[in-house]
């Protein structure tokens, strides 16, 4: 995996409102070559040059405590890709993204506590290579709904 590096903060508003921000670097840039040599004589091997490009990511959240029980919670993030246009391939079609979340947490009991999130994912649509002779002649599209549920049992 490449470099990367984070710093972020909380500040907590007051007894119910606490806001939080952080940054990422990845430094996918290092990864200048990736070499792949099949296992099959017959089987061309390939020296890639991908020329990636390093990454930022920008995350903002906060979240409402809305009573001794329940958090109320939001947050949104971009993300720039590292692929550039020439080597975009079904391997690796990311490129720069938005994404949006909301959950809440509730304290059942001293014991028992329960969370639930959705994000929404879209990621900007991308044009890439689907057959090398051709260029770049494939459309990626991408959005995503995700859903997550956790369930914590104290003892």
């Amino acid at each position: 995996m490449p470099p990367q590096g984070s710093i972020g903060f909380a500040y907590k508003a007051n007894n119910e409102w606490t806001f939080m921000a952080d940054y990422q670097y990845v430094v996918w840039g290092w990864f200048s070559e990736v070499p792949i040599n099949f296992a099959n004589p017959a089987t061309p091997d390939l020296d890639l040059h991908p020329a990636n490009k390093d990454t930022h990511g920008f995350r903002f959240g906060t979240e409402y405590q809305y009573n001794d029980k329940v958090k109320l919670r939001g947050g949104y993030l971009y993300h720039t890709g590292a692929s550039p246009p020439q080597f975009v391939t079904p391997l690796l079609p990311e490129g720069a993204r938005n994404e949006f979340t909301i959950g809440a947490g509730m304290q059942w009991s001293s014991r028992l506590r329960t969370d639930m999130a959705y994000q929404f994912i879209k990621q900007q649509d991308r044009r890439g290579t689907v057959n090398l002779a051709a260029g770049n002649t494939g459309l990626y599209e991408f959005s995503a709904h995700l859903f997550g549920a956790g369930f914590s049992f104290t003892f």
